[in-house]
């Protein structure tokens, strides 16, 4: 009976200590588990957590924000402007890049070699008025770079006078003409300033010049029609030149009207040879002159011997006959 009750009381301890011990186990898995869940909503609530701290901060500066928007708006429009600004040199770039990479013309060289042969001709011409300030004329201060270059490229050399001459002719013939174009603009303004009514003194229209001109330089010029508007729009001449010609052979004589300007060569050498070879040929059974010997006696004033020459040799009809010759200008 003893050895019984006391394996009893053996099976009776083994499963009270082992009870514990499988309890205490299922407890800590359970609680694993849980510390699982717990940490995996962790992560997700924080960055809930963080959006949250966020928006609560944005909400709060609200009302500060709002209270400075008008305070900003200068700055928001000078900070759109920049955009603007940055955007179109956006564009730009990307236009030079584009063209950078197009394909570039073949250089010709011959171009570069005209365009030096044209400025070598301006800087002579500048260089032979600097020698000779009786061949200028006050107009000429209204030429361009680009004037100077054409009038270089108006003859095929300048190696002889005759040459720089006609030059310099071209040069004060195109800056006759920019100054014309002056004075039309202000004739245009005045009358439309008074009434329709066209001006009757030069120096009425110096209120109108733009730029500014002399009146000495007005007064190189002269008005010759007078009345209304309606009088003037047919091409009447309004405005004629006054001043002398420079040169007795390579100069130009102006008239304007309105809208458009008229020009004739001014050559008082050829007159005077012209007219010395008609009252040579009324002398002499209507023969014109060969010989510079033949014409002097009927020049009005002296001329150079050369003049005389060219005149004979290459620009006097060849007739026999006072009928048959030239026109008189």
């Amino acid at each position: 009976m003893k050895k019984p009750k006391i394996a009893v009381f053996a099976a009776l301890a083994v499963a009270g200590i082992v009870t514990p011990v499988c309890i205490q186990h299922q407890e800590q898995v359970k609680l694993r588990s849980e510390n699982d869940v717990l940490r995996q909503w962790a992560e997700q609530v924080a960055p809930l957590e963080a959006e949250n701290a966020r928006l609560a901060k944005i909400i709060a500066e609200l009302p500060r924000q709002t209270a400075a928007r008008d305070d900003s708006s200068n700055e928001v429009l000078r900070l759109r402007g920049e955009v603007a600004r940055l955007r179109e040199d956006s564009r730009e770039l990307a236009r030079l890049k584009a063209a950078g990479t197009a394909p570039t013309p073949a250089v010709d060289n011959s171009f570069d070699a005209a365009a030096q042969n044209l400025a070598m001709r301006a800087a002579q011409l500048r260089d032979r008025l600097e020698h000779a300030p009786q061949m200028k004329i006050p107009e000429m201060q209204f030429l361009t770079e680009r004037d100077w270059l054409n009038a270089g490229g108006s003859v095929k050399q300048l190696e002889n006078d005759d040459d720089y001459y006609r030059a310099l002719g071209s040069l004060r013939s195109r800056a006759k003409g920019v100054f014309g174009g002056m004075m039309q603009k202000a004739v245009r303004q005045y009358v439309e300033a008074n009434g329709g009514t066209l001006p009757t003194e030069m120096t009425q229209l110096q209120p109108y010049m733009d730029p500014p001109a002399d009146p000495a330089l007005l007064d190189r010029y002269g008005l010759v029609a007078s009345g209304t508007l309606g009088d003037a729009q047919r091409g009447k001449t309004i405005i004629t030149e006054k001043a002398p010609p420079l040169d007795n052979e390579f100069d130009s004589h102006f008239e304007f009207s309105l809208n458009s300007s008229y020009s004739h060569t001014v050559n008082k050498n050829g007159d005077a040879l012209e007219a010395a070879a008609v009252a040579y040929a009324h002398a002499n059974k209507g023969l014109l002159p060969f010989e510079p010997s033949q014409i002097t006696p009927y020049l009005k004033e002296p001329m150079d011997p050369g003049v005389v020459q060219d005149f004979l040799s290459h620009r006097l009809p060849r007739p026999t006959s006072v009928d048959q010759s030239k026109p008189i200008k």
